[in-house]
């Protein structure tokens, strides 16, 4: 594309000969590997060429940095070459912010008891038969304990108000109410806002909702974790879309990158990664709520990625691309008495899905809400997949892929 070699020519001006020629190969393999990134989001090909070199920076600002590297003293050039792919990484990063991450505390505090008569007493005849062969699948009562003891537990992962807000501001994005704030208390059942800083204010509920009286709107609340706040990480984007006019886009599965108009910001942490499919789940629940054309339920449940099997559960085989992403709706809570059916987002991995139902019968593999809900009434599971498009988070789209592309696998 015109585009790549113009930017490779600006970005390596100063240089000459095999110098060149090296670093325009490192540079076009960091703008290739973007590309495939922002392809897998479901960008075009112009798209994602236009988001790689986007994220990637100025080109002069690269050639300037690469040219310092050629014109220090010998020794310490030396030193630096072999470190020039790195310098064109942190050229890139060190533009992109990141927004930590935690969890609640709460969520991974494990609380390991064994059910008391009462509670056991409870449960019919085949729940206590359930109950009895899990504990002797794991080895009896007090290897059950310490396994629960010592598990590692995740729970919901949760954003850095202040690091979103500030991020935001020093691109020159201004959210609306950010100075002012709006803090929500509840009086008597009814929702009231009130001006308050909105990062660093005393209580450990939030709302914010871009209207600066009483709601209507959505309610995103935030958790204290050592006195400062904390977003719900899935809530970030229909947070956004709510308080902001600016283009949304996502890029990378783990830790993934939001772009807000010409910002960019790195959503999560290592200590508590922010899965990129969890967020675009919550995102379609959220479209939901105002888009009807959305082929989806009214009642949802997010299925978020930790919640998915490891193993033992059937998986959906699909032809495509490794990281492409999809939609998986199954109707599994509402036959064991639930109200809502089940929504996950998940890149596809080694050619497959994976879903959350009974190992011991074949889902049926249908097109419609309507026909999951017949499936429903006939007490048969059903799941219906669709080929997610998210390369513009205000217009999420899918697509249905019919039953005769999806193999079950792994159903008895």
């Amino acid at each position: 594309m015109k585009s790549v070699h113009r930017y490779l020519q600006q970005a390596t001006r100063g240089l000459w000969g095999q110098k060149r020629r090296d670093a325009q190969t490192e540079l076009r393999g960091a703008i290739e590997d973007k590309v495939y990134r922002h392809r897998l989001l479901g960008l075009s090909e112009t798209e994602a060429i236009t988001a790689a070199l986007r994220d990637l920076g100025s080109p002069r600002s690269i050639a300037r940095d690469l040219n310092e590297v050629h014109t220090v003293p010998q020794m310490l050039k030396i030193m630096l070459l072999v470190g020039v792919g790195a310098t064109l990484s942190f050229q890139a990063a060190a533009q992109v912010p990141t927004v930590q991450s935690a969890y609640l505390p709460s969520d991974v505090q494990p609380t390991c008891r064994f059910s008391t008569p009462q509670e056991r007493s409870a449960l019919t005849t085949k729940q206590q038969e359930e109950t009895g062969q899990n504990l002797k699948a794991q080895g009896g009562s007090q290897q059950f304990l310490e396994n629960c003891l010592s598990a590692s537990l995740k729970g919901r992962v949760l954003l850095n108000v202040a690091d979103l807000m500030t991020a935001l501001r020093a691109g020159g994005i201004a959210v609306p109410g950010q100075d002012d704030g709006l803090l929500m208390t509840v009086q008597d059942g009814d929702v009231n806002i009130v001006g308050q800083d909105f990062a660093n204010a005393a209580s450990p509920l939030f709302s914010f909702t871009g209207n600066r009286t009483v709601l209507p709107g959505a309610v995103f609340l935030v958790d204290d974790i050592q006195g400062q706040r904390y977003l719900n990480a899935p809530m970030v984007i229909p947070f956004l879309k709510q308080v902001l006019e600016q283009p949304l886009h996502l890029n990378g599965l783990t830790n993934p990158v939001l772009s807000v108009g010409q910002v960019n910001l790195q959503l999560g942490s290592p200590a508590a990664p922010v899965q990129a499919t969890d967020l675009l789940a919550f995102a379609l629940l959220d479209e939901r709520r105002v888009n009807s054309a959305l082929p989806l339920p009214v009642t949802l449940s997010v299925l978020n990625q930790s919640s998915l099997p490891v193993s033992h559960s059937p998986r959906l085989t699909i032809k495509g691309q490794d990281g492409e992403l999809f939609a998986v709706l199954q109707n599994s809570a509402r036959l064991r008495g639930g109200e809502v059916d089940l929504l996950s987002v998940q890149s596809l991995s080694r050619s497959g899905l994976d879903v959350l139902l009974d190992r011991s019968r074949r889902p049926l593999i249908v097109g419609s809400v309507a026909a999951m809900d017949a499936a429903t009434a006939q007490g048969k599971e059903a799941v219906i997949v669709y080929r997610l498009n998210a390369s513009d988070l205000r217009d999420l789209k899918l697509t249905l892929v019919p039953a005769s592309q999806i193999e079950v696998q792994g159903s008895l």
